[in-house]
């Protein structure tokens, strides 16, 4: 018996695998590198969406509440002049400009404890009647200073002081 001398050469199956793990080993870095560098551009882009959006937010915000605060103020105007308007065309009295400033007791909310007119001198007529309460319905959530009607303007005494008399 002759022994026969096999020749060994690498198996088939260990070059394969040697193939394989070398691909496995630049193929799977890769596609991490891939998927990390995606999501960091996808977060970088969406925060930049996201401060983009907040700021365009924010202006619009800005934006409506100057309009509300514009109409706010448009508001109180309208309602200061027409009394102001009223107690310069009726030049009362002393007892009829009372009168005429303890019915703005609830006239506006934002003065529901009655307007106050500041006249040039120095002097403030306030409602008579201070510890009358607002009316039902009328919102107490911003404190209630006295409003002054108007600053320099000639006030209604001062009107019928310079009328002449007969």
């Amino acid at each position: 018996m002759k022994k026969r001398k096999i020749k060994r050469t690498p198996a088939s199956g260990d070059k394969k695998s040697s193939i394989r793990a070398k691909l496995t080993a630049l193929i799977v870095p890769a596609v991490v590198l891939m998927i990390v560098i995606l999501i960091v551009i996808s977060a970088y882009f969406s925060t930049q969406r996201i401060k983009q959006m907040a700021t365009d937010e924010l202006a619009s915000s800005i934006s409506n509440q100057a309009d509300n605060i514009s109409a706010w103020m448009n508001e109180n105007l309208a309602d200061f002049s027409s009394i102001k308007y009223m107690i310069e065309q009726t030049k009362p009295d002393d007892k009829g400009l009372q009168a005429i400033i303890d019915s703005t007791y609830g006239y506006n909310s934002n003065a529901a404890d009655g307007m106050h007119i500041g006249e040039a001198d120095g002097t403030v007529i306030k409602p008579s009647d201070q510890t009358r309460r607002a009316p039902p319905g009328i919102s107490r959530e911003l404190p209630l200073s006295p409003c002054i009607l108007a600053r320099h303007m000639r006030t209604a005494r001062e009107q019928r002081s310079s009328v002449p008399q007969a």
